[in-house]
């Protein structure tokens, strides 16, 4: 996920309905914490006789604490691999912008990129 699509996640985040959600078996998504009310419903899902109202309904309301909670720990990646380039940086690693040595600090991005692009085409195999 890139920066740019994070942050268009976050303003969908704090745009939307708060959450915590729960799907109800009709295929209504409902604020926690609301009465089973009109009011209290934050959206209509499929079609209640639809067999996979249910499950469509309980991915959408997990969605609304699941999303939050994942770009915190992407957050949290993101300061996790700057601070360890630093430490490397103070222990004499190779900050040459320009090298191209796998043992060069700045070969991580590019190595975080290729496994990503390997583990996508492992994943469109399965």
């Amino acid at each position: 996920m890139t920066p740019s699509e994070r942050k268009a996640a976050r303003k969908r985040c704090e745009a939307a309905t708060a959450g915590p959600w729960r799907a109800r078996e009709q295929g209504w998504i409902w604020q926690d914490g609301t009465a089973l009310r009109l009011e209290g419903a934050v959206a209509i899902v499929t079609d209640p006789d639809h067999p996979s109202s249910k499950l469509d309904g309980n991915f959408i309301a997990h969605a609304r604490t699941d999303l939050p909670k994942a770009l915190k720990q992407i957050d949290a990646d993101e300061r996790l691999m700057r601070d360890a380039v630093a430490v490397l940086v103070d222990l004499g690693a190779c900050d040459d912008p320009e090298c191209r040595e796998p043992n060069c600090i700045h070969f991580l991005p590019r190595l975080r990129t290729r496994i990503g692009q390997k583990q996508e085409a492992d994943d469109e195999r399965e």
